[in-house]
Formats: C-alpha cells, sequence, structure tokens
C-alpha cells in the first residue's frame, strides 16, 4: 500500500511540475508580447533595421487563438519582437488591392460565424488599420467580401438586406444574398438560383458584373452558371452566358472600358461599352491541358494592365505567369530560379513605397516569405516562418 502511494504521489509531483513549467512558460510568452486593446491603435515601435519585417497571424477562435499576433522578424525570419492585440472585430484577413488605389487595402474576414456590418481598410501610408461601419443597412447582413474593381468600393453580404436573412428555399437548396455599392449605398438582392461566386465583382459603366454560381431549371437540375450584369440605379439584372460549352465563368478585373472574364477553357471574354465581347485565348500557348484558370490563390494586380498570375495543373503544379490584359491579352511563365512548380503561392499584396510584393510559399513541408521586386519580380529576400498557414499579412517596417 505504502509503495503504491509513492508512485501516485510521484506521478502527481511530476505532473505538477509540467504543468507548472506549461504555465510559467506561457505567462512568460504572454508578457514578453505588448499588448495592445483594438487593431486601429496598433502602432508598431519602428526599429533601427529598415530591413524587418511585421507578420499579422489573425485571432482565430478554431485554433484557440484569442488576439491577433503580430511579430516583428528580421530577413532571416528571427523573431525580435511581438504583440498581442485584442480586438473582437478583427479576425482572419482577405486582402483585396486595386490598381487605381493602390495605397489602400480592403479588408473583410473568413473563418467567424459572427454577421456583422463592418469591414477594415489598412493605408499603407499611414500604416494604420480603419474599421468601416456600414450603417446604411435594415439589418446585420455580413460582409461576405470585399474584392473588386472601379472607381467605386464594391461588396457581398452573407444575408440579403431586404430582410436579413438568406430565405432557403427548401426544395433547391437555392438562396439570396446582396451585392452592394458602399460608394452610393444602393445594394440588389441577388435571384434564387444565380448566388455570387466567391470572385472580384466588376464596377463598369454604373454597372456590376458578378459570377453566378449555379441555376436550377424546372427538374432541379443545375445547369451551367453565366454571368450577372445589375443596374443598380434601377434594380434590373441581365444575365450572360457567352458560349455554352465554358461551364464556369470567372470575373477578374475591369477598367474604365472594358471587362475581363475568365473561362474554365481558358478563354477570356473582353467587354465593351456596348456590352458586347470579344473572345482571345492568352493561355493557347501553354503545351498543360489540364490546367486550372482560376482558382483559390487569387491574382494580383501590378498596374492597371498587368496582374500577376497563378494557373493550377494536377500533373504540373503551378504556373506563374504575367496577365497582361491590353492592348492584346496575352499570358507570359516568369522564369525566375526562386519558383518551383511544386509549392503553391499565395499573392498577398504590393507596397509601392517599397516597391515590393508580397507572396507566401509553402509545400508539404514548411512555408517561406518571397518579398519580390514590383519591376523586375525578382526576388529580393526569402526567410522561413512557423505556422504559416495562419498568417495573413506582412508589412516591411
Amino acid at each position: 500500500m505504502k509503495r503504491k502511494s509513492t508512485f501516485l504521489l510521484m506521478v502527481l509531483l511530476i505532473a505538477g511540475i509540467i504543468i507548472s513549467a506549461f504555465s510559467i512558460f506561457r505567462n512568460t510568452e504572454y508578457e514578453n508580447r505588448t499588448i495592445i486593446n483594438g487593431i486601429e491603435n496598433f502602432k508598431p515601435k519602428y526599429s533601427d533595421k529598415k530591413e524587418n519585417f511585421l507578420l499579422f497571424y489573425p485571432a482565430d477562435p478554431r485554433v484557440s487563438q484569442e488576439s491577433t499576433i503580430v511579430k516583428e522578424v528580421t530577413k532571416k525570419g528571427k523573431i525580435v519582437r511581438e504583440y498581442a492585440i485584442k480586438d473582437r472585430d478583427f479576425g482572419r484577413m482577405l486582402i483585396h488591392q486595386k490598381p487605381n488605389n493602390l495605397n489602400k487595402l480592403f479588408i473583410s474576414f473568413f473563418g467567424d460565424a459572427s454577421i456583422d456590418n463592418y469591414f477594415f481598410t489598412y493605408d499603407m501610408t499611414k500604416r494604420k488599420f480603419d474599421k468601416v461601419n456600414l450603417e446604411y443597412f435594415k439589418y446585420p447582413v455580413g460582409v461576405d467580401h470585399i474584392q473588386h474593381y472601379g472607381e467605386d468600393t464594391l461588396f457581398q453580404t452573407i444575408a440579403s438586406h431586404k430582410t436579413g436573412d438568406q430565405n432557403i428555399d427548401q426544395k433547391t437548396n437555392d438562396f439570396n444574398m446582396s451585392i452592394s455599392n458602399y460608394t452610393s449605398e444602393k445594394s440588389f438582392e441577388t435571384e434564387y438560383g444565380y448566388e455570387p461566386k466567391w470572385t472580384p465583382l466588376l464596377g463598369f459603366k454604373n454597372k456590376i458584373f458578378y459570377g453566378t454560381s449555379g441555376e436550377v431549371n424546372e427538374k432541379e437540375i443545375k445547369v451551367y452558371p453565366g454571368i450577372g450584369i445589375i443596374d443598380l440605379e434601377n434594380q434590373l439584372i441581365h444575365y450572360e452566358s457567352p458560349e455554352s460549352n465554358d461551364v464556369d465563368l470567372f470575373p477578374v478585373y475591369s477598367t474604365k472600358d472594358h471587362v475581363y472574364i475568365v473561362s474554365d477553357t481558358g478563354k477570356l471574354y473582353v467587354y465593351n461599352n456596348e456590352i458586347k465581347y470579344e473572345v482571345f485565348e492568352p493561355f493557347k500557348n501553354l503545351q498543360k491541358q489540364d490546367l486550372y484558370y482560376y482558382q483559390e490563390f487569387r491574382p494580383i494586380m501590378i498596374n492597371e494592365k498587368t496582374a500577376l498570375y497563378n494557373l493550377y495543373s494536377y500533373e504540373y503544379g503551378n504556373t506563374l505567369g504575367l496577365l497582361t490584359f491590353e492592348p492584346v491579352p496575352t499570358f507570359e511563365p516568369l522564369k525566375k530560379s526562386y519558383l518551383n512548380n511544386k509549392n503553391n503561392y499565395k499573392f498577398i499584396y504590393q507596397d509601392i513605397d517599397k516597391e515590393e510584393i508580397y507572396v507566401l510559399s509553402n509545400n508539404e513541408e514548411s512555408y517561406k516569405v518571397l518579398i519580390l521586386d514590383n519591376k523586375t519580380l525578382d526576388l529580393k529576400v526569402e526567410f522561413p516562418v512557423e505556422y504559416g498557414h495562419l498568417l495573413d499579412f506582412i508589412v516591411r517596417i
């Protein structure tokens, strides 16, 4: 009996030591971080090393991370300072940048079930986050995303602005969302069977082009989707399906003169002022036949004519290149020694003041941050990062 009691005491003692050590480690780590209340109040201490970077790991309840953790690292990835930002309205970031306003980043969120009427912006000149409240809605509708092009600020909502609900049709499982113009404060409820894709909204000639996720016929069978063209002023919509063999259509970009839409067969439909289109094939010279021409790793506009664009093939992996929209759409693969077609590449944004593009690269083993020259696309800096799947934003101090 004495032996059992001694053994039990030993087990409890060891467990206590482990728990205490873990607690001390957690508390020490927490105490070493500078605590900030509110992302809008975040002003990093400027380092003597102008080559240091800030890595943002936004709050994510799915991994029990309550605060946004910001790490200052050297160009070799060594951590020199950490911040913990407490802000219940800020989480996993989806960043969007427009070539006609490169100094402002539009930020929406993902991974959180809460439905609130706001988005954030980031001013690169001031190095500051700002919350934008959407006060013209009658109901909480939630921002699905704020990916858009054109002069106005456009976004789509999770719920309908008319009802504050998705109004799901129990027979077809179709539902309503809304597309909204923040600049004019006008919105449109999307129709059943034409829910928006997770693609940019294209502002063009007082209209909004968006990709529809599907249409259901009278037999409840989904037929091929197309493009919705919304007239917010008159609350009207027109649908386009250019060619029947193109099952999926993806809006990618718009200028004051054209709208550009990529299909799943690699065609590029270019609409003009009369809403008439021409067909181009910028990817036709590529040998790979099983390419995905649009995917979750969204392109990034380098300027008003050219995008850093990624194509994916099951057999060959990823192909990064430059998709030039004008005067004739062309795609030219990048030939850089730092690229590996087995790696994935997430384009974050470009800083025109620092003349850099920030990219997160990963394979099955590790993550790396790539800092590219925004003119030559040569590699300026490369360093490894931990927990890269939780890293959403990078800033050079």
